[in-house]
């Protein structure tokens, strides 16, 4: 491979991995559909307003105040586990010391206050999450004030090449770890349904005290179906059954 054909291809790696990718949805459309959001929620006309946050929600537009907004609508329409749902997503991405008392609420109202609230996440799983940023920037800073001194102070280069390699490799590790390994994939249940020991309408049924609200942890999935648990209950439930974290 020839000098220039090298330089090309690094080049277009280079580019591809700071161009962002194109949304669905442009930025007029954006800003458009989150006027009419705001102006629908704030006229109490919460089924359009549903609609259009949600619209945005599912292109991956949305803000802590937006899903509060969700949160509340839904209550106010008596849909309770997706009103549930949006409180977790908070949780999950803010934090949040009240929600689990207001989940609760909400359980009462739709009279399921018996069922598990499911397994929530750990204090520091969700200060991994909500400081992702700020872990990355702190290695990346140590791994140039390292190269810097091996490359300017020490003049190896290669060992500085080096030492970025394991930096970046070390990097992606510990993200991978925390955001896969000790922190499992999450749901909320959201209608209904019956839970089957096996993925098919044909296998057995299960009685279980899970119900809309219940969050549950995700085992695994097979065409349209998702293996849920919670505690020591584990089951087989049709994937439209849950709405994922």
């Amino acid at each position: 491979m020839s000098n220039k054909t090298k330089a090309f291809f690094t080049f277009f790696l280079l580019l591809t991995a700071f161009i962002p990718s194109f949304a669905y949805l442009s930025s007029a459309q954006v800003d458009s559909l989150n006027e009419r959001a705001n102006f629908l929620f704030l006229y109490d006309q919460y089924q359009e307003g549903i609609s259009s946050y949600e619209t945005l929600f599912s292109e991956g537009y949305w803000t802590e105040q937006s899903l509060y907004r969700l949160a509340f609508m839904h209550e106010q329409t008596e849909n309770f586990p997706r009103s549930i749902f949006y409180l977790r997503k908070i949780q999950w991405e803010f934090g949040g010391e009240q929600i689990d008392n207001k989940i609760v609420q909400l359980l009462q109202k739709s009279k399921a206050e018996r069922q598990p609230l499911g397994n929530t996440w750990s204090a520091t799983q969700r200060i991994i999450h909500h400081n992702q940023g700020t872990i990355a920037l702190t290695i990346l800073v140590v791994s140039i004030l390292l190269i810097l001194y091996v490359f300017l102070i020490k003049g190896r280069l290669a060992q500085a090449i080096g030492i970025m390699a394991t930096s970046a490799m070390l990097l992606v590790c510990l993200l991978t770890i925390a955001n896969h390994s000790f922190v499992p994939a999450k749901a909320v249940l959201v209608e209904s349904t019956y839970f089957y020991e096996a993925p098919g309408y044909a296998a057995k049924t299960l009685s279980l005290p899970l119900g809309p609200g219940t969050l549950v942890d995700l085992v695994a999935e097979q065409d349209i179906w998702i293996c849920i648990r919670t505690g020591r209950f584990e089951a087989w439930v049709p994937t439209f059954m849950i709405e994922k974290i």
